[in-house]
């Protein structure tokens, strides 16, 4: 049996031009300390990237290679609404 990870890497993304997005992650995040708060044991890592409209605007594309890179070395990655 593999040895059990005692913290996670989330990776938080949301588009500001999404109207659902960032309430939907502020719920998630809510969910996501009181499991921490009750698990002492769960340490968890929680960072914030562009993608997608306000990335175009903030970087000139969708996905940035800093934001891919990040997803790619996360554990999880946590995505709000968002509107095609």
């Amino acid at each position: 049996m593999g040895s059990v990870r005692r913290s996670a890497l989330i990776f938080i993304l949301y588009s500001s031009y999404s109207p659902a997005g960032p309430e939907v992650i502020e719920q998630a995040l809510r969910v996501l300390q009181l499991v921490k708060a009750k698990k002492s044991d769960i340490d968890l890592h929680i960072s914030t990237h562009d993608f997608g409209g306000i990335a175009i605007d903030n970087h000139g594309e969708p996905l940035p290679e800093s934001t891919l890179n990040a997803c790619k070395s996360a554990d999880a990655i946590l995505m709000g609404a968002y509107i095609f």
